[in-house]
């Protein structure tokens, strides 16, 4: 049985998520743009918004910087650098460093979870204890969230995807 309120809530939940992936996907689609228009020759499966700034080198910590694609270097105008930074600002370069944004590891944990894995969406706290395993709130495969969490996320991704179709 379920009354009107769950399913509005249940809607506006699926709605959330919608929008999470759907702006995080406005990034990929931002850098294959980019990608096309400057013939960077990057392979499509391989373009998002952090592939499209370096060459395939493996980082070096002692030259950050020497491994920038010279393709975009010569063309880095405002908008470009500002797309730049918005780069650096949610995405890691692996051994390189760190993102410069602290909650950008969870911005890609809940995209890796809605994208191929499971994530759990749930109204209230979250609890902590071996009750919540037994009562299906907590289990191995999924990532557990608080929509209040999931809401906030999604607005920092809409925010910085306007920026990056601003950039662009």
């Amino acid at each position: 049985h379920t009354d009107g309120t769950t399913n509005k809530v249940y809607t506006a939940t699926e709605k959330t998520k919608l929008g999470f992936r759907m702006a995080y996907s406005i990034l990929d689609k931002c850098a294959f743009l980019l990608n096309k228009y400057l013939a960077l020759g990057i392979k499509d499966t391989d373009i998002n918004l952090n592939t499209l700034w370096f060459t395939g080198r493996k980082p070096d910590r002692a030259k950050p910087n020497d491994n920038l694609n010279p393709s975009i270097v010569d063309k880095l105008g405002r908008p470009f650098r500002g797309l730049f930074w918005l780069a650096r600002d949610i995405h890691d370069r692996g051994a390189l460093r760190d993102p410069i944004d602290p909650a950008a590891q969870e911005l890609k944990a809940v995209r890796d979870h809605l994208e191929h894995k499971y994530l759990k969406v749930h109204e209230t706290l979250i609890p902590t204890d071996a009750a919540a395993a037994d009562s299906g709130m907590r289990d191995q495969y999924a990532r557990s969230i608080a929509l209040g969490s999931l809401e906030d996320k999604t607005l920092t991704l809409l925010r910085l995807a306007r920026s990056a179709i601003t950039y662009l």
